[in-house]
C-alpha cells in the first residue's frame, strides 16, 4: 500500500506525565517526494502532583477530550487537525518542508475550551526524512478573571507554572496581572491565539512595584499568531511587578482576539534602563551567554561596555520576533575613546532567524563600547527585543 508521508499521534501515560509522540511513517511504509518531509515530537503533559500514581496505560489527561496539532511557517499553508484524545492516535498528511516552522499542539476540553497549550519553534523539516523536534512541554493553561483592570486588581500568575489567556473586549480594555519575583530574569512569550485582522496590535508592558513605571514594553502585531513575541527584564527577589495589556497608542485598531503568554524564568541577561548614554552603559561579559535589549522608541539608545579578553570581538546579533517591513535597528561598535566608531551594522526586521554577524579586531584589555539605536536611513525603528551573543 502506497502512503503519503505523514505524521502518526500516539498517546502513553507513565505515571503522570502523558507523553504525546509524532512519528513519521513506518521506514518501509513512507513514501517523500522532492517537497514534503515528517517530523518526531514528545508532548509531556504536565500533571496534577497531589494525584496517585496511574499504573495503567491511559488514552488522555483527565479531562482532556481534543487534541489540536497545527504546523505553520513561511511558504505554505497552516496545518490544522483535530484528534479524539481518547483514541490515541491519528496523522497529518504532506507536511511540507523548510525552515523555521512551527508546531503547536492544544488540548482541549469537552465544552471546547483550551486547557494545554506548547509550542516548538524554528523547526527545520527536511524532504525526504523525520525530523526529531524534541520534547514539547504542554502546560495548563489559566484564564483572566475580571475585574482586572488595575494594579490593585491584578490577577496573580506563577511564573514558570503554566500558560494564562485572556482577552481586550474593547480599544479601552485594560489587563493586569502580577507576579513575585524569585529574582532573576524573566521572559514572556506571548502569541495571538488566532490569525488577528491586518494591521491589529496589542501592547504589553512589564510595570514596576509601584504599579507606574514602565520598564519594558512591546507590541504583539497581526502577523504574530504563529512566532512568539518575548518580553523580558532582570527582576528583584521579593519584589512585585505587573504585566499590563492595553491598547498599542500608536495603532488605531486593537486585537480582540485571545492573547496567550507563557512565563518563564530564564539564564538570558536583559538590559536594564538607564543605559542611554556612556557613563550608564550595561556592563556585558564576552563568552558569558546571551544578552537581550530593546528599542522602546525611535528615540531610544542602548549602550553596553565590555573589557576585551583577547585580540578580536564576535557578535552575533538576531531581533527576537517578527518585524513589520521596513523596521530596523543600528548596532556601533565604540571605540575607549567612547566616541569613535569601529563598525557599524544594521538589523533589519527580517533577521530574526539569521544572526548578523560583527567581528573587529580589538586591544586586550581595553574596555568598549556597543551602542544600539534608529537606523537613520530606515523609517521605523525596530521595537521587538534584540539578541545579541558575544564571543
Amino acid at each position: 500500500m502506497k502512503y503519503n508521508n505523514c505524521l502518526f499521534i500516539k498517546l502513553l501515560l507513565l505515571l503522570t506525565a502523558l507523553t504525546f509522540i509524532l512519528i513519521g511513517c513506518g521506514k518501509n511504509d513512507k513514501v517523500f517526494n522532492n517537497d514534503n518531509g515528517a517530523i518526531t515530537a514528545a508532548l509531556i503533559w504536565k500533571g496534577d502532583a497531589s494525584s496517585s500514581p496511574i499504573k495503567a496505560s491511559v488514552k488522555a489527561v483527565a479531562g482532556l477530550t481534543t487534541v489540536r496539532i497545527i504546523v505553520t511557517g513561511a511558504g505554505m499553508s497552516d496545518m490544522q487537525k483535530d484528534f479524539t484524545a481518547a483514541d490515541g492516535n491519528g496523522s497529518i498528511v504532506e507536511i511540507l518542508s523548510g525552515s523555521n516552522r512551527t508546531v503547536k499542539a492544544q488540548g482541549f476540553d469537552s465544552n471546547g475550551i483550551l486547557t494545554y497549550q506548547g509550542v516548538v519553534n524554528n523547526i527545520t523539516i527536511l524532504a525526504g526524512q523525520n525530523t526529531d523536534v524534541g520534547t514539547i512541554a504542554m502546560l495548563p493553561v489559566e484564564f483572566e478573571s475580571e475585574p482586572n483592570e488595575s494594579p490593585i486588581d491584578a490577577k496573580s500568575i506563577d511564573i514558570g507554572g503554566g500558560v494564562f489567556k485572556g482577552q481586550l473586549s474593547s480599544a479601552a480594555d485594560v489587563d493586569y496581572y502580577k507576579f513575585v519575583s524569585t529574582g532573576g530574569a524573566v521572559k514572556f512569550s506571548m502569541l495571538s491565539d488566532f490569525v488577528m485582522t491586518f494591521g491589529e496590535t496589542v501592547r504589553v508592558s512589564i510595570i514596576a512595584q509601584d504599579g507606574i513605571t514602565t520598564l519594558a514594553s512591546t507590541v504583539i502585531r497581526g502577523t504574530d499568531d504563529s512566532i512568539p513575541v518575548t518580553l523580558g527584564l532582570n527582576t528583584i527577589d521579593g519584589n512585585t511587578y505587573y504585566l499590563k495589556i492595553d491598547k498599542d497608542p500608536l495603532n488605531p485598531n486593537v486585537m480582540t482576539k485571545c492573547y496567550i503568554i507563557t512565563p518563564a524564568y530564564t539564564a538570558i541577561v536583559y538590559e536594564f534602563e538607564p543605559n542611554n548614554s556612556i557613563a550608564d552603559s550595561n556592563q556585558i561579559s564576552i563568552g558569558a551567554g546571551v544578552f537581550v535589549g530593546q528599542l522602546s522608541s525611535a528615540v531610544d539608545v542602548d549602550y553596553y561596555k565590555f573589557i576585551s579578553t583577547r585580540n578580536a570581538v564576535q557578535l552575533n546579533i538576531v531581533s527576537d520576533g517578527p518585524s513589520t517591513s521596513g523596521e530596523a535597528v543600528r548596532v556601533t561598535l565604540i571605540d575607549p575613546d567612547g566616541i569613535t566608531p569601529l563598525m557599524i551594522k544594521i538589523i533589519k526586521g527580517s533577521d530574526t532567524t539569521v544572526p548578523v554577524t560583527l567581528v573587529q579586531s580589538i586591544i586586550p584589555n581595553k574596555t568598549y563600547y556597543l551602542k544600539f539605536d534608529k537606523d537613520p536611513l530606515t523609517a521605523n525603528v525596530f521595537t521587538k527585543s534584540y539578541l545579541v551573543t558575544p564571543n
